[in-house]
């Protein structure tokens, strides 16, 4: 079986099933009623030296829904999960520098740009940092 992501790249669902497992990975999804509307994923290092440092991936809210803050109140509680825990101290993410929408919603959420990375297809991303 196979599923279409938002990105429009057929992926596996035993990739899904792999990364929902993984013990490294939280996901938490926001719902209206049953219906899933966002979901947001965050990865911790898993090397020794890098375990204070975790990355924010697959935020997405449904278009509708956007402009409620739901990815700011899903980001925010696995922030606070990691805080409590006591290891993850900083946290990551890449955005498509075309996605202005979540660049600023991010910095105003207290991350920083940090650089520039250029890929193959010459679309730039932003790598940002909390502080």
């Amino acid at each position: 079986m196979r599923l279409i992501t938002g990105t429009r790249r057929t992926t596996p669902v035993s990739e899904y099933k792999d990364h929902l497992s993984d013990d490294d990975s939280m996901t938490i999804g926001a719902f209206d009623g049953d219906k899933l509307v966002g979901i947001v994923t965050l990865q911790k290092e898993t090397l020794p030296k890098l375990r204070h440092r975790a990355t924010l991936k697959s935020v997405y809210v449904k278009p509708e829904y956007r402009g409620q803050k739901i990815a700011k109140k899903m980001i925010q509680k696995l922030i606070d999960i990691c805080k409590s825990e006591g290891t993850v101290r900083k946290f990551y993410l890449m955005v498509m520098t075309d996605n202005e929408g979540a660049i600023q919603a991010y910095k105003k959420w207290v991350f920083i740009f940090l650089v520039k990375i250029r890929k193959r297809s010459e679309r730039a991303i932003n790598s940002l940092t909390s502080i």
